[in-house]
């Protein structure tokens, strides 16, 4: 299976806002939010077309099975407990595509950098994200997790993730987390 990831371009925006209507949809369950009487969720298109156009402090991401739109991945900078880090905002694969290894290559891809924090955010309810997370941090050797008391405002309970990987026996793709720290905050 050949998954790819690049960086959304401004051709992209009607794919980019169409999947965020799908990512509304499964985020529905958890912040409750129902759909206008035009069927569609309330969501900012300008401001995604805006992130598209690199007006934003933020970077969307499409991603790609076998040269089929697959998912979206964002990535804005964030500041939590007095650090600036980058932050992976939004991750989001179809249905069809789950459970194959796809939102580990998305993660994978964008975290593959030299910074060593980034903050990580899920919603409290969301079962199947808290679960992959966990068997991802479980993958790539998270050791340490401390938690972080939620702002009222925000409603959410941050962890930080302190990444150990043994670099000996850690593939390439792993090499990159070795000593890294991933703050992770669940939206209740």
């Amino acid at each position: 299976m050949k998954i790819t990831i690049r960086k959304a371009e401004i051709a992209d925006s009607a794919t980019f806002i169409m999947l965020w209507q799908f990512y509304q949809y499964h985020k529905s369950a958890f912040d409750l939010e129902d759909v206008g009487s035009d069927g569609r969720f309330d969501i900012d298109e300008e401001y995604l077309a805006s992130i598209i156009r690199g007006e934003e402090e933020c970077d969307a991401y499409l991603v790609f099975v076998a040269s089929q739109v697959a998912g979206f991945a964002t990535v804005e900078p964030t500041e939590i407990m007095g650090k600036e880090m980058p932050e992976l905002a939004d991750i989001f694969v179809l249905p069809k595509y789950r459970k194959q290894g796809i939102a580990k290559f998305v993660v994978q891809h964008l975290m593959q950098v030299e910074i060593n924090q980034w903050h990580v955010a899920v919603y409290f309810n969301d079962s199947l994200a808290l679960k992959f997370w966990s068997n991802l941090f479980t993958k790539l050797n998270v050791a340490l997790v401390d938690k972080v008391e939620p702002l009222k405002q925000k409603a959410s309970t941050s962890l930080s993730l302190q990444m150990l990987n043994n670099r000996a026996r850690a593939g390439a793709k792993q090499q990159a987390f070795a000593r890294a720290t991933l703050n992770l905050a669940y939206y209740l």
